[in-house]
This record gives structure tokens, C-alpha cells and sequence, in this order.
């Protein structure tokens, strides 16, 4: 999924440098950052690690989102989430936030057609909304309403 040689696309007229350039992006940066989180909702954050297992669940779904049509096999899912694996976590039994949002960023890269932010970010929150949900706000404040924005759900159909 990850990988171009995975499940992703090789751009035809790649301009490394403007891909840098949205990695750093802070708009870009948050979503990473959501994406990671949502890893953590049913636990606490902890030693803030992904293992392999929380890794290939997350795999599968976002897999799901990619491809809903049904038109990867088990096999294909489970081959392309044990060779990004081994790519990202560089070889350790676990992947850091880093190496997480890394390969969430290179997935990006390679499912978009171009280097424009608003089409990496478009990518991103489509994703995020068809993984996740809003999370219920019961304290209506302003500070609770802006951390509540930066919250989300895990959406059990999904992520089942």
C-alpha cells in the first residue's frame, strides 16, 4: 500500500523537491499527526510505538478505503503490509510516530497525481473521514470544541 512497488503509483513528472517541501507542511504534518493518533484510541499512548499487528490492522483498512471494490486478495493485502513493514520499521519489532507517518506520507505521494498541497490534503482528509468519525462533544467551551475538531472516532464498520 505504502510502496509504489505495493499498491501505490509512480507520478510520471515527480518534483522531489516540492514533495519535500509538503512534507513539512504544517496542514499536511497534522493530518500525519491524526493519522497516528487514531492508531492509539482504544489505548493509551504509552511508549507512543506501533507493533506489527496494530500496523497490518491499519494496513487492511486503509486498504479497504483504497481498494473497496473487493479487488485484492487476503494474499495480496497481507504481502503488501509485511513488505512495508520491513521497509518502514527498519527491521525493529515495532515502528515509531516518525517511521509511521512516513510511510502514511509516502503513501500519499504516490496516490496523488500531482505535488499540489491542496490535493495531498484533499487525499488525506478523505481518507481520515472515511476511517474515522467525529468524536461526541459534551462540553460545548470553545477550548473543548477546538480539541474536539482535532479528535476523531475510530469508525467500528471500518476498522472492524
Amino acid at each position: 500500500m505504502m510502496r509504489s512497488g505495493s499498491f501505490g503509483r509512480l507520478k510520471a513528472n515527480r518534483d522531489v523537491a516540492a514533495s519535500r517541501r509538503l512534507k513539512y507542511d504544517p496542514s499536511v504534518r497534522r493530518r500525519l499527526q491524526l493519522l497516528w493518533a487514531v492508531n492509539f484510541v482504544a489505548r493509551r499512548f504509552e511508549d507512543m510505538q506501533l507493533d506489527m499487528d496494530d500496523y497490518f490492522a491499519c494496513h487492511l483498512r486503509i486498504s479497504r478505503c483504497l481498494f473497496p471494490d473487493d479487488s485484492l486478495t487476503p494474499e495480496d493485502e497481507d504481502d503488501g503490509a509485511r513488505l512495508d513493514w520491513l521497509q518502514y520499521s527498519q527491521g525493529k519489532d515495532y515502528m515509531s510516530r516518525n517511521e509511521f507517518q512516513q510511510s502514511m506520507f509516502d503513501l500519499v505521494d504516490s496516490w496523488t497525481v500531482s505535488n499540489s498541497k491542496r490535493e495531498y490534503l484533499h487525499f488525506l482528509d478523505t481518507l481520515l473521514s472515511v476511517i474515522t468519525r467525529p468524536r461526541p462533544v459534551r462540553d460545548t467551551s470553545a477550548e473543548a470544541l477546538a480539541v474536539a475538531a482535532m479528535l476523531y472516532r475510530v469508525d467500528p464498520d471500518v476498522w472492524a
